[in-house]
């Protein structure tokens, strides 16, 4: 008698089966449609990913395609600046000496400039010194022109 009260207090408190079937089945389709939508939200993103390295693929071949022109084209460069090398150098010597010649004959004017306006300040002094009744013997001596370093 001592094991049929708790047996029947199970009972009382523990649904009909057919209740429970019932919500075991309601839990089930629950459970799947989650599952169902979950994976409809990864297979989404799974297609977008697919998407995305279709596109970088696609890319990747054209530029791999191209490699070879751009690599012959790089090749015909350094082919032609091989070839102007040798003229920019030829080129900077003629530079230079120009610049020499230049520099040489720009001292050259200088030099007649200074020497012109020392004899013109030489006259212009004598000048003024006969007109204020002196003499003077350096304004009457021609000028050497000062060298320049």
């Amino acid at each position: 008698a001592g094991d049929a009260q708790p047996q029947a207090a199970a009972a009382l408190a523990a649904p009909p089966p057919n209740a429970m079937r019932e919500e075991v089945a309601i839990a089930l389709e629950t459970l799947e449609l989650r599952m169902d939508r979950g994976l409809g939200e990864v297979g989404g993103r799974l297609e977008s990913l697919q998407d995305v390295m279709d596109q970088q693929r696609l890319t990747t071949r054209r530029t791999c395609q191209q490699l070879p022109e751009v690599e012959q084209k790089l090749e015909q460069l350094w082919a032609q600046c091989q070839d102007y090398f040798p003229r920019v150098r030829e080129h900077e010597v003629h530079l230079s000496l120009l610049r020499a010649s230049f520099e040489a004959h720009k001292q050259s004017v200088l030099d007649v400039a200074d020497s012109n306006f020392e004899s013109s300040l030489g006259r212009s002094l004598g000048r003024r010194a006969l007109t204020t009744g002196g003499t003077s013997s350096e304004a009457s001596q021609p000028t050497s022109p000062t060298p320049r370093d």
